[in-house]
């Protein structure tokens, strides 16, 4: 996730908390307007309910604990004349641990529903992202590129005479290959990076908001890291690297992976084991 999209994320985060506060402040006033024989609990739960889906789990709680204060204003201003002078404290308590529990729970599930998601977009072998979330994700950078005028840069990665690792060496040990690759890469990438894996040795790497001089920098030293991880871990592969720089957005996913495949692809017809550099205008 690129910074723009996280404060993207955040922005939304923080409407849906600040939209759940005013649903609870307009609860707490129909409680107040209309009376203790009227109850609004359950809508309150839809308003912590909300807040914690959208919103993250502290801020369902913190709706949850601000509804109680609404309700027990209401009352309060109400004159509500209780039996007892604990029961007001009783029925705080209550929805407390009611509306808490709710927010809890919601999150929980809602973790755990992005956990699944997460499990389904990556590849199990290596824990890089898979072609499904590649693509997903290729979408989102596009389309912000196309909004902000940044440059945006894909290099293609195949790794030169893995079928060989696999023939004389076995499936296993071509499998140990695939993950040095990829840890080497992703250890050396920025947060707002991605790494993909789209083919049996092939991976995409997306740097959003890299210009070709920054690309070069970059690439260069992914290079340089796999080349240091599969000769300490006697991988012998080497990578041919198509490095394209797309200063005008591609207009899809599909045609971000066919120019840098294309790319990739001059580097194998020719020697492998090197970088080669494109830049898209258009």
């Amino acid at each position: 996730m690129t910074a723009t999209a996280g404060q993207e994320r955040r922005g939304a985060a923080a409407t849906w908390l600040a939209g759940a506060i005013g649903v609870t402040t307009f609860l707490g006033y129909l409680d107040y307007v209309t009376g203790y024989e009227l109850g609004f609990d359950s809508l309150y739960l839809f308003a912590v309910a909300a807040a914690a889906w959208k919103a993250g789990r502290w801020a369902g709680v913190s709706v949850a604990l601000y509804a109680v204060v609404a309700w027990t204003v209401a009352d309060v201003l109400d004159r509500h004349v209780w039996g007892s002078g604990f029961a007001i404290y009783w029925n705080g308590a209550f929805r407390a641990a009611m509306f808490v529990v709710m927010a809890w729970l919601v999150s929980e599930l809602r973790q755990a529903l992005a956990r699944e998601s997460e499990l389904a977009r990556t590849d199990f072998l290596t824990g890089a992202m898979n072609s499904r979330a590649f693509h997903e994700r290729a979408a989102d950078e596009i389309s912000r590129s196309r909004r902000y005028g940044h440059p945006l840069t894909a290099a293609f990665v195949d790794l030169d005479d893995f079928k060989q690792v696999n023939d004389e060496r076995g499936h296993s040990e071509g499998d140990r290959a695939l993950r040095v690759v990829v840890r080497a890469l992703r250890d050396n990438l920025r947060d707002t990076d991605s790494i993909a894996r789209v083919g049996g040795d092939e991976f995409v790497v997306l740097l959003p908001e890299t210009d070709s001089d920054a690309a070069q920098r970059v690439v260069a030293k992914l290079y340089a890291v796999l080349h240091a991880a599969t000769r300490d871990h006697a991988c012998p592969v080497t990578a041919s690297m198509g490095v394209v720089t797309f200063r005008t957005p591609p207009e899809s996913p599909d045609e971000l992976l066919r120019v840098a495949d294309a790319a990739m692809y001059g580097v194998k017809r020719t020697d492998k084991n090197r970088i080669a550099y494109q830049i898209r205008e258009a």
